[in-house]
Order: C-alpha cells, then structure tokens, then sequence
C-alpha cells in the first residue's frame, strides 16, 4: 500500500498537488483500514487515478475547516462513517451521550445477552471483556481537536472515556454484577483470548457464569 492519503495543505504540497480531485469528508477520524468505508472508496478512485484528499472529523460550525484542502477539481465526498453521528452522540431520549462508541456498543451488546435474566447469582456473574483499541474515538477526536482548535485542552471526561476497562465496569453497575471484572488488550485475539479466560474463570470456580465479549459481540459461558 501506498503513503496515506493527503490530509493537510502540506500533504498535497509533498506529492505536489495543487489541487484535490475529490476531497472526502469523513465523519470519523481517518483510519487507512478496509473496515471502514473511506479508506476503501478512496484508494478505488486513488487506483484509478484521481487525486483523493481526506477530511477527517471538520467543525461543522467553521466553514473555513471545510475548506483546509481547498475546492476539489471534481467535487466532495461527504460520509457519516461507521457509526451515524446522531447514534454515536445522542441516546434515543436525545440525551447527550458521555461514553465513548466502544462502551456504548459493550452495553448493548451485554443488554441483549443477559435479556432473559441473570443465568447466576450476581455475585457469580464474571464478566472478561477483550478489546484491541478500547476509546480509539474519543482518543483521535481529541488528538484532532488538539491539532486544529485555537484553545486547545482536553475534556474532564477524556480519561474514563478512554479506559480499556470501562466498557467492563459500566456493565457491571448497570446490571449489578459482582463477580470477576477483567479486560484484556491483546489486538485481534482480543475476542478469542476472552472466551478463553472466562472458561478459565468457570474452571478456577471464580464465576458460576462468565460474559466473555469483544465489540463483536458477547457469549455467555456456564
């Protein structure tokens, strides 16, 4: 794969670009991945041959932060990105969300699992979560935040939001669990090293009933 693409007026000046074909407007941070829709649109039309500049994450409010890149020979791109921002910053009663998209995920995905009731006691109930990245949102928001704005600090909220074992915690107070809470960071073998620790957990007798889960989903052992 090639260099990133071009995401500054000094990125296009280095591939001496005067000039984007397209600029893509991404509603996430931007992240060179084909799990996520931009970066694979932009190398299709970056392999046929256009000139595609990425804008991650504008201020809406701010015209000028629109047009970093300068108008595009051919037009904008524009992208929500993985998460519809309405999802991603407000509740459904359109409350203002202050988690990251990584705990509100682990929540939902914990709500359905345990819909039928506890399968233990809550003291039995262990939950082992596994997460390759916990808060990357929060995290490159704020990094881009920092970079651009004119008053540059970082929230009170920041760190909780970005805590890898959060996710495990809000679970746990939400639904009164008292059992074994751990998180485990181990990149893609994230999911499959926590199935493998709450079986752990169940053979050790820690937890009568382990939720293991990554941002795939969650599984239950008992």
């Amino acid at each position: 794969m090639s260099e990133f693409l071009p995401v500054s007026r000094k990125d296009m000046e280095e591939r001496g670009w005067d000039q984007c074909d397209f600029v893509y407007i991404v509603g996430d941070a931007y992240v060179d991945h084909p799990s996520f829709g931009h970066a694979i649109i932009s190398r299709v039309l970056e392999d046929a041959g256009y000139k595609v500049g990425i804008l991650s994450q504008p201020d809406w409010k701010d015209p000028q932060s629109v047009r970093a890149l300068g108008e595009p020979r051919l037009g904008f791109l524009v992208t929500g990105g993985n998460m519809d921002s309405m999802v991603n910053h407000y509740s459904v009663s359109k409350c203002r969300r202050d988690t990251d998209a990584f705990t509100q995920y682990a929540l939902a995905a914990a709500a359905e699992a345990l819909r039928g009731g506890l399968p233990a006691a809550p003291d039995r109930m262990g939950i082992v979560m596994g997460t390759a990245m916990a808060g990357i949102a929060t995290t490159a928001a704020t990094q881009e935040s920092l970079t651009t704005a004119v008053h540059k600090n970082v929230g009170p909220r920041f760190v909780p939001r970005i805590l890898g074992n959060i996710a495990a915690a809000q679970i746990a107070m939400v639904h009164n669990l008292h059992g074994p809470s751990i998180t485990l960071s181990t990149a893609c073998a994230s999911g499959g090293d926590a199935v493998a620790g709450a079986a752990m957990l169940l053979l050790a007798g820690e937890a009568g009933c382990a939720g293991a889960e990554d941002r795939g989903g969650t599984v239950a052992i008992q």
